[in-house]
């Protein structure tokens, strides 16, 4: 007896994990509170169950609140189990009694009606009970029938349960292949030999292969694929496969799923076809020929189960050897492309780069002084361009957009700060300075400036001398900017965008344009978890690689750190200068003549024009640390190295 019902065979254990003990005849689940109670004949969840159990065991009882605090104990211990219950009940006891009964006559009879030995069965654990009940159905206060059943274990914790009977009535025929636990593939274990694995479907087409003496494993099911295939990603290194699953329309969609997974996982494997419509519902694989799966196989015809199994491992091992081959020459294919890297092989290859060097572009600025340092002009590359407040940044950037633009080079002025207008009035300005100093050099004053041409009240009190110049001035600049776009930026922007924009002009002139923008502060990260410096770190590198791409200059204009606005200009006084500093190949810093010389930078503001020296603070082709002298007309938008009336 245990206490509950009559038990001729003992089949009560106890579960450590859980702390409880089992019945494998009823299925019930004994805590200490349930055993205590049983033993003592008490009333569940009662004072006296919990005042025993607290002597019992020697714990001090607060006697104020003993009801309340054994509810609470009991519910805390069960909780705590259910956590353990993740595993489920331990089967192996159970496991111990089904093996016992495998020489049973009606279990015999079944394994040799299957085409499996008992010394097979022995071997992998497999057991018999003659009055099987679904702990399941137990567990959900049912009654269920009592079948004899093949006991099968897929862990310690879970099994099969095959109905034995040759007759079974058609309300339980549905019942008859049942699954205990959350483990369902059986033999999964044999993974982790060296020696192939035949993974099939059920699990008396595992034993199939198993009484040949191969290894093979069972899903347990077709729909268990994904679950097989994260135990495969967990081993370090499995076995090679060969998927032969059933024939059927069930089979051929996991067979399809295994193929992907495991090539997603470079597992070695072959999977023979299976070949069907589901219109018609017929399957025929390549495997099993007119046999359903491996059990039907191995019964109906033994002799061709095994030559088909042979036939399999060599297909197997052939394109083992030729994926081991295919790796060998993969192997001596890198190892040839990097001896080839390295330098002594790439003269060649450096020569022919000397020669295509012959067909590079030189973009002349239109300043000689700063031509003849660069060797021409501007090249391929990163130029930064910086300086402190009302120094004509932006003017001497717009100047040179111009002058390339004049000599027939397309370019893109990028403006993240200014108007498309507020940038044409500038050089508009600056050509109705040109304008009277050609044609009227005794009335000066009768250019304009930006705001002058900008602001259209203005005209109606202009002298038709003025409304001249200011007509003429334009003409000037529409023939001097047809190679000239300015994008002017009314939001973010990113190098992404950027290089969207330089795409576009490609696609319908087929020129790549020298990139100007103004300013490099303003470009927006495209990740907006880097800090400053970062963000202005990536941006440099993205455009340096933009420019080399392309084979032309992009210069950009850099704003500063404001504690460099009373010294002279250096290559740390340019905002999160890390970045500028190292990847630009061109610095450039522009600066009040006489700087480096402690004076009076707002005295010199206002000098007409302003004495301007742009300094050379870092040329990755030539020479650094030069300065060149500029005369700088801010009212008209003007630089020139040569001082005029």
């Amino acid at each position: 007896m245990n206490g509950t019902h009559e038990d001729k065979k003992p089949s009560m254990s106890y579960d450590s994990e859980r702390h409880k003990v089992h019945c494998f005849s009823c299925n019930a689940d004994y805590d200490i509170f349930d055993l205590y109670t049983i033993r003592n004949n008490l009333t569940p969840n009662s004072k006296e169950v919990f005042n025993g159990i607290y002597s019992w065991l020697g714990i001090p009882i607060d006697k104020s609140n003993s009801d309340h605090s054994f509810l609470q104990v009991k519910n805390t211990i069960n909780s705590s189990t259910d956590k353990v219950r993740n595993k489920g009940t331990d089967y192996r006891q159970f496991f111990n009694e089904a093996q016992k009964n495998i020489t049973n006559p009606d279990c015999m009879k079944y394994l040799n009606k299957r085409g499996i030995s008992t010394e097979t069965a022995k071997k992998y654990g497999i057991g018999y009970m003659s009055d099987w009940q679904s702990p399941k159905a137990l567990r959900d206060n049912k009654n269920p029938p009592k079948t004899p059943r093949i006991i099968i274990p897929t862990s310690d914790y879970s099994y099969a349960a095959r109905d034995v009977r040759d007759e079974i009535d058609d309300g339980q025929k549905q019942c008859s292949k049942m699954k205990e636990g959350g483990v369902n593939t059986f033999n999964l274990q044999v993974l982790e030999k060296d020696s192939p694995c035949f993974v099939t479907e059920g699990e008396f087409d595992a034993l199939s292969f198993l009484e040949l003496g191969y290894n093979a494993l069972s899903l347990g099911s077709a729909s268990n694929t994904i679950s097989f295939l994260k135990k495969i990603k967990e081993l370090s290194n499995p076995c090679s496969l060969i998927i032969v699953l059933d024939a059927d329309k069930s089979g051929k969609k996991a067979r399809e799923q295994l193929v992907i997974g495991l090539q997603g996982l470079n597992i070695s494997f072959i999977a023979p076809e299976i070949k069907g419509t589901e219109v018609e519902d017929v399957y025929r694989s390549e495997f099993y020929g007119d046999y359903k799966d491996a059990n039907d196989f191995l019964v109906k015809d033994k002799v061709g189960f095994e030559n088909e199994i042979k036939k399999a491992l060599s297909n197997l091992e052939d394109w083992i050897s030729t994926e081991i081959q295919a790796k060998l020459e993969e192997t001596e294919i890198e190892k040839s492309d990097y001896f080839n890297e390295s330098v002594s092989n790439k003269i060649s290859d450096f020569r022919s780069y000397i020669n295509a060097s012959k067909e590079d572009k030189t973009f002349a600025t239109g300043f000689d002084k700063l031509d003849e340092i660069f060797e021409g002009g501007l090249h391929d590359g990163l130029y930064i361009l910086g300086a402190i407040s009302s120094l004509g940044k932006t003017t001497f950037a717009i100047q040179i957009a111009d002058y390339l633009s004049s000599k027939g080079q397309d370019v893109l002025y990028i403006s993240l700060e200014m108007s498309r207008y507020e940038i044409m009035a500038k050089s508009i300005s600056r050509h109705t300075y040109l304008y009277c100093q050609k044609n009227y050099s005794n009335q000066m004053y009768n250019a304009k400036s930006q705001r002058q041409i900008l602001e259209g009240k203005k005209y109606e009190h202009y002298s038709p001398l003025e409304h001249e110049i200011i007509y003429c001035a334009g003409e000037s600049y529409k023939q001097e900017s047809s190679r000239l776009w300015i994008y002017e930026v009314n939001k973010d922007i990113t190098v992404d965008e950027i290089n969207q924009k330089i795409d576009l002009h490609k696609k319908h002139t087929d020129v790549n344009p020298v990139i100007i923008i103004d300013y490099l502060q303003i470009i927006t990260p495209t990740n907006h978890k880097l800090t400053e410096k970062q963000s202005v770190d990536q941006i440099v590198k993205r455009l340096k690689q933009i420019s080399r791409d392309l084979k032309v200059p992009i210069l950009g204009i850099s704003s500063l750190n404001r504690e460099n606005y009373k010294t002279p200009i250096s290559m740390q006084a340019f905002k999160e200068s890390g970045g500028i500093e190292y990847s630009a190949d061109v610095l450039l810093g522009l600066q009040l003549k006489g700087m480096d010389n402690n004076f009076d930078v707002e005295k010199a503001k206002n000098n007409f024009p302003r004495e301007i020296e742009l300094k050379i603070l870092k040329n990755r082709r030539g020479r650094t640390g030069g300065k060149i002298d500029f005369y700088y007309y801010p009212q008209y938008n003007y630089f020139t190295t040569s001082k005029t009336n």
